[in-house]
């Protein structure tokens, strides 16, 4: 009941009511589908599920909100009757009813002279045929009743609905049940009509109602073809209707209104749901215009913003109507339409006017004759300044511009010729003096009619910054022109074509070329025609190359006079940039370094002559080293083999103090070598393994005689565990610490001097050791702990007059820790001694790469198992002197030696004879040693020692090239040549 549209509240209602109520369908055969208690108890059953037809009584003369009266159940019955067909509803509703009588006779013996007399077509029959039918059916086809009964009414069906009717007739019959359908029917004219059938069959037997509808049917057609029109409009125009039920409140809404919501259709809404659907703001006004279009039947119109199930925002315009008899509402129905676009473009247009009325610009719009049909904020503020407020509003009076007679009609005229039009005036504007404005003009078309669109902008900064800017421009134009180079901009076109499109006017000052020459020669081949021939490809290939890698340009070139003898330097710089159109475009300047080039010349001939002193200073100290190192070696020698002989104890002082001179003036040749080599950087570290502690040891034992004559106590003493390898040059830490244990030995006299060298630990994989030479000698005054370690410095000259020396061993110390990363320290004082320290960290080495120090000093031994009366020893050396006194020296070791003059002869006596060992001179005539050794090993593998004046770093590369085995410096030490020796026949 709930479903055709009575809510539970009001079911209660009636079902409590004392009056007989009951409803039925509103269609054939008007099936009863509600009746109260009441009407149950005065009929004696339920009439629910029967049908007013099936039940004998005739609605076709009811008239609608009329009294009618039927008989039921043998019963006469009277009822006010009301037809309820509107949006989604159709219905009968008798209600208020009274029985009138409850005779047992009926009013007619027979219900036919009713049929008789109906509009509608009655037939009883079975199958497809009627045995009897009504009279009615001569009205409505123009049959007789005879015509008509005993033939199937198959025959009568148009024949595009004769399957259809034939197999609507069979679903009944098989359901033993009732059935409706509209057919078209053949006249007795040959026309066809549509009748409506309600069709019972009950064991085969046939009942049917016919109503003409062919009048309803055109009007259902004509009104589909409405609907459709409606249907087309409302998704047109993005709205649909809605109706409520007054009843129940319920709403109905057309498809379009789903579609608006975005709801799936059919779901019915109470006018409080639909409500709820609006956002929270809007809900009290739509409550509202319900509410009195409810009460009183108030029409309205309103706008508000909805939620759709999809979870949009949409804005809707509904309108709402009713319709009112006698002051009550019957009728409460409207429209929705979706406004969301309209409502955007009209907040859009608010913006665009809000906009249009802050703009700074003054915005007029006149008709031809002048008139102002709007402006905005501005414009007003501008006519309010003028205090001309009471004038007509109009262009022609308001615009200084217009004002001159003709003007206003001139500028018509030439607006119709170029539709807009820009020319300068003058406005008075609030807080300003009269000011520049730019009044900018169009002629414009709306709605057919043309109007005069004025706009008006102070141009009053634009003016004084153009001035600033034209300005600026003059003293950057001045700035350019004096200054001593040139600015350019150079451009690549697509075509590969080079330009200038601005330079400077320095560019006749540095290229000699006029503005009027730039432009003949098209500026880029001006410029490129002055280059000297031999820097124009440089030139060019430098801009190519910028071009392809976009770096900066930097180039040097010539510049020819207009004679072509006379050239001047031009340095060129740019940074490239990629303009948007593919070209690439160049910044920069040119500037003459002509003078720069005339400094870099004479600065590279003073460079080229000071390396050529330099050289000729190197050479000669060399020479001359190697000239003293040949007599200085034999003394040395003489000194050395007098010293092995029994000697009265006389002489052998005097031998000791000729041999103590002789090494002290071999310390200062090797000073002077070595300060010259570090000045000039040819001082190369060599990187060896070696262990410290043996290093330290050997330098200590090798100073231990120099320390006994000159009564001192030399101690050496060990912190920590240095029994490992680091990498490290062996010669120069022993060459520092010789230095300075000379050093202390030379200023303590019957004192005592100590070594201590400490481990500080690992770091990095490197050693670090901590070195101090501390002495108890004479001390340094404080004012010269920095001064002795500069070039041929000393304390005092007294000090070199009495001591001796270059002043060159501690600024050579000082040097060689400096490359090795290090710094000397000194404590000292007056009379209480020095203490010199420094710290070295040197890379931990590879011991699987290198014979160990340990090794290596054991070589230096005799080895048992070689018996020294059997060395043969080849002795190569072109001074007599030197060859006699090494002839000497080698007779004291007790081995055999021959000797020749030079190299030729060396390679010579090794082929004719077996030598254990070679001591080849450097420098001999006819074939020197570095390639009579480089000879010699070709032939044989005897060991070759190198003999030479010449220091170590000097030529060790040469000496490594060409095959010699050891080395030994003039004059020579006979114990380092010993120990050289014994080492190489020990390997060998």
């Amino acid at each position: 009941m709930e479903n055709r549209g009575i809510h539970s509240t009001f079911k209660k209602i009636i079902d409590a009511s004392s009056d007989l109520i009951f409803m039925a369908d509103g269609e054939t055969p008007f099936t009863i589908f509600y009746v109260n208690a009441a009407f149950k108890e005065a009929v004696g059953y339920n009439l629910e599920k029967e049908s007013l037809l099936g039940l004998g009584v005739d609605i076709t003369s009811f008239e609608n909100n009329d009294r009618v009266t039927f008989q039921l159940n043998e019963r006469l019955f009277s009822f006010e009757f009301e037809r309820n067909k509107g949006l989604g509803e159709n219905y009968l509703l008798f209600h208020k009813g009274k029985k009138i009588s409850s005779s047992p006779e009926p009013i007619n013996a027979s219900p036919l002279p009713l049929f008789e007399n109906s509009l509608d077509i009655f037939g009883i029959g079975e199958g497809t045929s009627f045995h009897w039918v009504s009279n009615s059916i001569t009205n409505l086809l123009g049959y007789l009743p005879s015509e008509f009964a005993n033939t199937s009414l198959i025959l009568f069906v148009h024949p595009e609905d004769r399957e259809a009717f034939r197999t609507a007739l069979q679903e009944a019959k098989l359901q033993n049940g009732s059935t409706s359908f509209s057919f078209r029917f053949k006249s007795k004219s040959g026309s066809y009509k549509w009748l409506q059938w309600n069709v019972s069959y009950k064991h085969d037997k046939l009942h049917a109602v016919g109503r003409d509808i062919d009048n309803l049917k055109s009007q259902q057609l004509a009104l589909d073809s409405q609907n459709q029109l409606f249907k087309m409009g409302e998704l047109a125009a993005k709205f649909g209707v809605w109706e409520v039920d007054l009843l129940t409140y319920r709403t109905f809404w057309s498809q379009e209104i789903y579609d608006i919501y975005e709801f799936p259709a059919g779901n019915r809404y109470d006018i409080f749901e639909w409500i709820q659907l609006c956002v929270p703001e809007c809900r009290t006004k739509l409550k509202a215009a319900f509410g009195e279009l409810l009460e009183s039947g108030k029409s309205f119109e309103t706008k508000v913003q909805i939620s759709t199930q999809e979870n949009n925002f949409k804005w809707v315009k509904i309108i709402g109507k009713g319709e009112t008899e006698n002051g009550v509402l019957k009728k409460a129905f409207g429209t929705l339409q979706d406004i969301t676009q309209e409502e955007e473009v009209m907040v859009n247009l608010g913006l665009f006017k809000e906009i249009f009325n802050l703009t700074p610009d003054a915005v007029q719009v006149a008709e031809l004759d002048g008139n102002i049909i709007f402006q905005n904020e501005e414009a007003k503020e501008r006519i309010l300044k003028e205090g001309e407020e009471k004038s007509p509003m109009n262009l022609r009076v308001l615009e200084p511009a217009f004002r001159k007679p003709g003007s206003w009609e001139k500028h018509l005229e030439n607006l119709r010729k170029q539709k807009s039009l820009l020319s300068l005036s003058e406005h008075h504007i609030i807080g300003k003096e009269s000011v520049p404005v730019e009044l900018n003009t169009k002629l414009v078309k709306l709605g057919g009619k043309e109007y005069v669109l004025a706009m008006s902008r102070d141009i009053s900064d634009r003016i004084m910054l153009e001035a600033s800017l034209k300005e600026s421009h003059q003293f950057l134009q001045r700035v350019t022109d004096q200054m001593p180079g040139v600015l350019y901009q150079l451009v690549c076109g697509e075509d590969g074509k080079l330009q200038f499109p601005y330079i400077s006017s320095g560019i006749n000052r540095i290229f000699g070329i006029s503005e009027e020459e730039f432009d003949q020669h098209g500026g880029f081949e001006a410029v490129l025609n002055r280059i000297h021939p031999k820097d124009v490809e440089e030139f060019v290939e430098g801009i190519l190359q910028s071009a392809q890698s976009f770096k900066p340009w930097h180039g040097q070139f010539r510049i020819l006079s207009e004679n072509g003898e006379n050239y001047k330097w031009v340095q060129a710089s740019s940074i490239p940039e990629k303009l948007s159109n593919g070209e690439i475009t160049w910044y920069g300047y040119f500037t003459d370094i002509t003078e720069i080039k005339q400094t870099e010349s004479k600065l590279e001939q003073a460079k080229s002559a000071a390396e050529q002193a330099s050289k000729t200073k190197s050479e000669f100290l060399s020479m001359i080293s190697h000239e003293i190192r040949t007599p200085l070696n034999a003394i040395s020698g003489s000194v050395y083999s007098l010293l092995q002989e029994n000697l009265p104890n006389g002489l052998e002082s005097s031998l000791k103090t000729i041999n103590f001179a002789t090494e002290n003036l071999i310390t200062i040749i090797n000073d002077l070598l070595d300060f010259q080599k570090i000045e000039f950087g040819k001082i190369k570290l060599e990187s060896a393994p070696i262990k410290i502690q043996n290093l330290v040891e050997m330098v200590v034992n090798g100073l231990s005689f120099h320390a006994t004559d000159t009564g001192n106590e030399l101690n050496m003493s060990f912190i920590g565990n240095m029994d490992f390898e680091v990498m490290g040059d062996k010669v120069r830490i022993g060459q520092i610490l010789n230095n300075l244990l000379t050093n202390a030995l030379k200023f303590t006299k019957k004192g005592q001097v100590d070594v201590n060298v400490g481990f500080a630990g690992f770091r990095d994989g490197r050693a670090d050791f901590n070195f101090e030479v501390v002495d108890t000698g004479v001390g340094i005054p404080q004012e010269f702990h920095s001064k002795i370690f500069d070039d041929f410095e000393q304390v005092s000259s007294s000090f070199s007059r009495k001591y001796g020396g270059t002043g060159l061993g501690l600024s050579i110390t000082k040097k060689l820790l400096d490359k090795m990363g290090s710094q000397i320290h000194l404590d000292s004082k007056v009379g209480e001694g020095s203490r010199f320290y420094f710290m070295l960290s040197l890379p931990l080495a590879n011991n699987h790469e290198t014979k160990k120090d340990s090794e290596m000093d054991q070589s230096a031994e005799f080895n048992p198992n070689i018996p020294s009366q059997k060395l043969e020893i080849l002795v190569a050396e072109d001074n007599e002197v030197n060859a006699l006194v090494l002839g000497k020296i080698i007779k004291k070791w007790g081995y055999q030696f021959d000797r020749v003059s030079n190299g030729l002869e060396a390679v010579d006596a090794v082929g004719k004879k077996h030598y254990d060992i070679v001591l080849m001179d450097i420098q001999m005539p006819v074939m020197n040693g570095f390639l009579a050794t480089e000879t010699i090993k070709s032939i044989s593998s005897v060991p070759v020692i190198a003999l030479t004046a010449a220091n170590r770093t000097e030529i060790q590369d040469q000496i490594a090239m060409n095959g010699f085995d050891g080395f030994v410096s003039k004059p020579i030490n006979a114990k380092a040549l010993l120990t050289e020796i014994k080492h190489l026949i020990r390997v060998n």
